[in-house]
Order: structure tokens, then sequence, then C-alpha cells
């Protein structure tokens, strides 16, 4: 269920990034070096950490790269994962390509230990992010709290409007990952099940349900930003989202992750002047009454899209020097999404061939690809960044043909159209243009043939070139391609 031909190779292994719990337990199922189940190309590298779900590792292939691999070792979450989850699981896959969510790549649900294999993404949490901005004066740290805020609406947002829709039901500080600046949500298709597990382990007849209450609690793992139906085994609904972006928005407001809003937030967040529709949205998100919420995140991401709007061309000239603003959204400084590095953006770009758009700083070669936007769509260049494609192994003639437009795109540096059927012979005559590539993969491309290969003789500036598994290919073929590209290394 994995798209084999969107995994950047790497040779170098980022630090960790925090994951559930970062302190080693004594005892794992695993060991360093091990295969992993079901998949033995990839090899067990690191121990991440661990936590009520399992262990997490970080897990390595030859040719692929890096991915965090989450083991399911708790039974009773194991039980529920195999038995209940399946669906769950199998639509996240299928709908969880978006840029502001860490992407599952691929999982195992038989055998003794299921895992979840997600993309490995560096940087922290945003719990270590907002402890981080408390040192920040209150107008740039909240400036900083709507942005990121207004991302992870968005991308809840495009869960739950999905038909029935996808919950998370664990959203919380440290499922949340900040990749360069940008927030990015963990842990989807895997949220509910420890709660779920919990609900389907009934009690027997002469037990409490307030005996139940600790078991719940120690199963979420995160009981502050869960609400009082889901604690007690409801079934999942968008409104358990919302619950949690409202203690969350509620918690970076006030720059205490301990807080929990409670009868006076609502004359806390004034005391803070925020924007009086946002601290009635946030008290409206933390209702005891599921009812009086947002029915889901659309109402959100709409309401903080707002707010930057209208602060954003507010008066700049009337204010003092020295002089503090009595609306602190006004100093939104955060970068987007697709400029998250601090660099001066030269020009928007429309991609339309489907696939993936990754970034990384230009000066720093051992930093993971970050994916940016999913294509089509219009994407940010940025002065001291280089970019990477990869294409949709479904794509089509006509996507392959759409990549005229990257033509001459000095910045890019890597190009993967891998496993796709619609690259052709005629597809490759656009990559005449493409001379600053520096790396181009077509792995088993069927129908690319000797004839095809010509218009790669001008790329100067490849240093990698894939070429294996493509049927209708010849050895003097390829061997003319390496004479025409001698610095160019060829993988056959």
């Amino acid at each position: 269920m994995s798209d084999t031909g969107d995994r950047p190779p790497t040779d170098t292994v980022p630090e960790p990034a925090p994951l559930d719990i970062p302190q080693p337990e004594a005892r794992t199922r695993f060991a360093p070096g091990d295969p992993l189940p079901n998949l033995e190309m990839w090899v067990l590298e690191r121990w991440l950490g661990g936590g009520g779900f399992g262990e997490v590792w970080l897990a390595r292939h030859e040719r692929k790269g890096v991915a965090a691999v989450k083991f399911c070792t708790d039974p009773t979450a194991r039980h529920q994962l195999v038995t209940h989850e399946r669906t769950v699981v199998a639509r996240v896959m299928k709908h969880g390509d978006h840029p502001n969510v860490v992407p599952l790549l691929e999982c195992n649900l038989s055998g003794d230990i299921p895992w979840l294999m997600y993309e490995f993404v560096e940087g922290g949490t945003l719990a270590e992010a907002v402890e981080e901005w408390s040192k920040l004066p209150a107008p740039r740290r909240l400036g900083r709290t709507v942005r990121v805020l207004h991302t992870i609406a968005s991308a809840m947002a495009k869960f739950h409007q999905l038909t029935p829709p996808l919950v998370h039901r664990d959203l919380k500080p440290q499922n949340v990952l900040m990749s360069r600046g940008v927030p990015r949500i963990t842990d989807f298709g895997i949220g509910g099940v420890a709660a779920e597990a919990a609900q389907s382990d009934r009690p027997e007849a002469n037990t409490s349900i307030l005996a139940r209450v600790p078991t719940l609690l120690r199963a979420m793992g995160s009981s502050r930003y869960a609400p009082q139906e889901q604690l007690f085994g409801s079934p999942p609904n968008p409104r358990d989202d919302v619950f949690a972006i409202g203690v969350l928005a509620y918690q970076m407001m006030l720059s205490d992750l301990s807080a929990v809003p409670g009868p006076d937030a609502a004359a806390e967040l004034r005391a803070l002047k925020i924007p009086v529709e946002l601290a009635a949205l946030i008290v409206r998100s933390v209702a005891f009454d599921p009812e009086r919420r947002p029915k889901d995140a659309t109402e959100w991401e709409a309401k903080l899209a707002a707010v930057l709007q209208k602060k954003t061309v507010a008066h700049p000239s009337t204010q003092k020097p020295g002089e503090s603003r009595d609306d602190p959204t006004e100093e939104l400084d955060v970068p987007n999404a697709s400029d998250s590095s601090g660099s001066i953006v030269t020009q928007m770009l429309d991609v339309p061939a489907r696939g993936r758009w990754y970034s990384r700083p230009a000066d720093k070669s051992g930093v993971e690809w970050r994916i940016v936007a999913t294509t089509p769509a219009e994407v940010r260049l940025a002065t001291g960044e280089l970019y990477r494609f990869s294409i949709k192994s479904t794509a089509t003639e006509k996507d392959v043909a759409a990549l005229a437009v990257l033509g001459g795109l000095r910045s890019l540096y890597y190009l993967n159209l891998s496993y796709c059927s619609g690259v052709t012979d005629a597809g490759l005559t656009q990559l005449k243009n493409f001379t600053h590539l520096r790396q181009l993969f077509l792995r088993a491309c069927p129908n690319i043939t000797d004839a095809g290969l010509v218009n790669l003789y001008g790329l100067t500036h490849l240093r990698t070139l894939e070429l294996t598994d493509c049927p209708k290919l010849t050895s003097a073929a390829i061997d003319a391609v390496q004479k025409a590209l001698p610095k160019c290394k060829i993988q056959r």
C-alpha cells in the first residue's frame, strides 16, 4: 500500500524527532539490525520512543531512505487495531495526502506485532515550540499561534469533510511535529485505538464505571485534550477534534500547556486582548455539551483565515515607536507552510502535474526533504531553497507533458519519475530544458526506449541517474548516456 516511487533516497540520518515518550524503555521487543517483519528490505536502525501504543523505531531502506515505524505491542490496542481499525487505516492511507499531515506510508496488520510506517520528520514538536515562543513578546507569540492553529485547522477540516469523516481523536502538542517551523500532524489512523480498546474491554458487572476512568485516562495518554464523552467511549465524532483544538488554542494563547480551560477562560482570553470572535470560538469549542461546539474544524479554518486577513491590512502607520498594539495578532511574523525558512519569496509557480513538491535549504545538504504541496497546486519559490518533485505512479502522459513548466528552473535539484507508465520517449523530450537537474530517477518505467535516452545527453549537471528495471532499455543505450555524462553515476 506504499507509494514506492515517492520516497527520497538519503544517506544522512538526522537526529530523531521527539515521538511519544523520549526516554528509552528498559526492555524492547526489537534490536538495531532486525528486519522489519513482512518487509525485510527495511532494517531497524534506532529506537525513537515508546508509549501506551508500543514502540517507535527508525527504519532504513537501502534505496528509499528512512521512515518511522510504530509497533503495536499493547495487547488491547493490538486487538482493536487489527479487528476494528483496518478500515480507518486504509482510509488514512488513501486520503491522508496533505502537506501538513505526516503520511502513513505502509502498514502490516498481520502477525504477532502489527506496525504502521510513517514518513520520518526531522524536528521537534509543537510542545517544544510553544515553550520556546513563551520567551517572545506577546504580539509575536500570539501571531505565531494564530498561524499555526490555522494550518492545523485547515488540515483537520479536510479529513472532517470526508464521507464519513476521519477523526484523529488524539490531537495534542506531542502529535504535531514542527518541520522547520511548519506544523505536521502525526498519528492519523491510530489516534482512537487506545481509547476504543479500553472501551471494548468491558468491565465485569460488579465493577463500577468510576473504576474504569483511570484506565481510560492512562490509555488515552492525553485526557485534557479529550472531551468527556470520548473518555467514556462515544463513537468518533469531529467534535472530539474540535474540543482538542479549543484546548490547544487556549494553552497556546496562555503559553502554558498545563492549563485547562475553566469558567474563567473567556475573561483570561479577553485580558490577553485576543480578538473577540476568536476568544468566543475557543470557549464554544471546549463546551461540555458537544452540541454547543462547532460541528467540525471547518469553522476554525474559516475564522482563523478571517483573523489573518484582517490583521495583515491593519493600521501599521499609526503606531508610535515603543508603543504596543492593542490587538496582539497584528504581528504575524511566522513563515507559512511553503516559506518556512525565512527566505525571500521570489516567485509563484503553478505545477499542473500530479505528484508531490518538496523543499530543503540549499546550504544544508544533510537536511531531510520536506513535503510542502501535493500537486496540482501553486507552489512558492524562495531564494536559498532547493526543490524536488516526485510524480504520482498513476500519472498519465498528460501529467508528464505538464512538467514542461519546470524546465529551466535552476533550483529544481531532484526529479523522481519512477514506477510511472505515463513516462514515454515523448515525455523525456520535456527534460531537455532541465539542465540544472542533479538527480533523476526513472526506475521501472516500462514505456521508455533507447530513443528516449538521447534527450538526457545535455543534462551535464546530472550526478545521479537511475534506470533500473526499465525493460525496453539496452546496455548499449545506457553506455551511450554514460559517455555523454561522464560525471553522472548511473544505476542500471
